[in-house]
């Protein structure tokens, strides 16, 4: 479902990356995704959520000064550091969402794709927005 439905539309939004972990290019943020899947996932069935992260180079880099452990850009799933971090489901439904992809049941994987595509298009990409915009004000 990554490789062949989620992946090519978020490229087709400008991101770029692969497996998990997904950033619009942006001169002074990263801005990023991350696919996050359950550790009790079999191979019936996968839970996943996605975070959405936005840290500007400067706050980062001076994190880095402070705690040289950070890592040369921040990871969207193991937030640390300046910057935000928000689940998708707090985003666009109000509570943390995780989506499910259960083989017995019989769920397309294109009903999952379309509606995590939806909320990152309505929720996630205004956000990023909102985040750039807010913090070139101050």
């Amino acid at each position: 479902m990554m490789k062949t439905e989620i992946a090519p539309t978020l490229r087709t939004w400008n991101f770029k990356g692969s497996g998990q972990n997904f950033r619009l290019t942006s001169a002074d943020y990263w801005l990023a995704l991350g696919f996050q899947r359950s550790a009790w996932n079999d191979a019936l069935r996968v839970r996943f959520t996605v975070n959405v992260s936005a840290v500007s180079h400067e706050a980062w880099r001076a994190a880095r000064e402070t705690d040289p452990q950070l890592p040369a850009e921040p990871n969207p799933s193991t937030h640390a550091g300046p910057g935000a971090c928000e689940r998708l489901g707090f985003l666009s439904r109000g509570n943390d969402h995780w989506w499910d992809v259960d083989v017995e049941a019989g769920l397309a994987t294109s009903e999952v794709a379309t509606d995590v595509l939806g909320d990152i298009e309505n929720y996630a990409l205004p956000w990023f927005e909102n985040y750039s915009a807010r913090n070139e004000e101050m």
